[in-house]
């Protein structure tokens, strides 16, 4: 179907689903600091990667991007628009991103009939639509272990089972994560360097919640230095027993939605 919009107007259609944009830009942009925030590994197709030293960022690139241009292009069409209709914004209005939405959605109808409405809905439309891809992020995953093909193999959150796409061996994902741990069981260092080896085995623990482990005396400890140093084995003991005996609560709701148990 052919957009019926011309060189002199815009059509209602997208008229339309410019000031829906424009009300929803506000609430997007903050919906975006998650995804900005959200850090994950991302293995290829089938469960594997090539690199084995691919590690999470500590922030989304792909989001932090989209969030920046869709900003931007709000400010350049809102500039735009003020330079071609001879119109300020008020004070209010342009102190703020949902002020600039609020002041364009005003506009509107003298906008639409602005020969350049349809590249300023254009522009705004593009820059949205990129942070809807950015917030739909593909599935997270986290390192299962290494094929017998020594293929580094990545599943899924919650899934069981992962395949491996070169050789096409299936594995259970808690089997391969267990193995893995068992090599570095001895491994004894600080909270954060512990952390890591367990993330890299994909099990995922935060830092509070071992702590607290360690002032209930659920999980031990030495001193070393006047920092508390923890072994890889005792704390990922302590985590699969969390597993079996808690359910539906606290740490226990956290983690079986990791495994696929909701």
């Amino acid at each position: 179907m052919t957009c019926p919009c011309t060189s002199t107007a815009l059509c209602p259609e997208h008229v339309q689903s410019f000031i829906d944009i424009l009300a929803d830009i506000p609430g997007r942009l903050a919906t975006m600091m998650v995804s900005i925030a959200k850090q994950s590994v991302m293995g290829g197709q089938g469960g594997s990667v090539k690199n084995d030293d691919n590690r999470p960022l500590p922030v989304d690139i792909g989001a932090s991007d989209a969030r920046t241009i869709l900003r931007a292009e709000v400010v350049a069409v809102a500039v735009r628009v003020q330079h071609c209709l001879g119109v300020m914004p008020g004070e209010a209005e342009a102190r703020d991103m949902p002020g600039a939405c609020a002041w364009l959605t005003r506009m509107m109808p003298r906008m639409t009939r602005h020969p350049e409405a349809p590249d300023w809905y254009g522009r705004i439309a593009k820059a949205y639509l990129r942070t809807t891809k950015a917030i739909d992020l593909p599935p997270e995953r986290v390192r299962a272990g290494r094929c017998s093909c020594n293929e580094v193999l990545y599943a899924v959150v919650g899934r069981e089972t992962v395949q491996c796409k070169p050789c096409g061996l299936r594995y259970n994902v808690r089997d391969m994560q267990d193995a893995e741990i068992a090599k570095v069981r001895g491994y004894s260092g600080p909270a954060a360097e512990v952390l890591r080896v367990l993330a890299f085995a994909g099990v995922k623990l935060k830092l509070k919640k071992l702590t607290s482990w360690a002032e209930h005396n659920q999980v031990t400890y030495s001193i070393v230095g006047g920092t508390k140093h923890y072994t890889v084995g005792d704390v990922h003991d302590v985590y699969k027993a969390k597993l079996v005996e808690v359910s539906g609560v606290s740490y226990g709701t956290d983690v079986a939605i990791r495994h696929g148990r909701e």
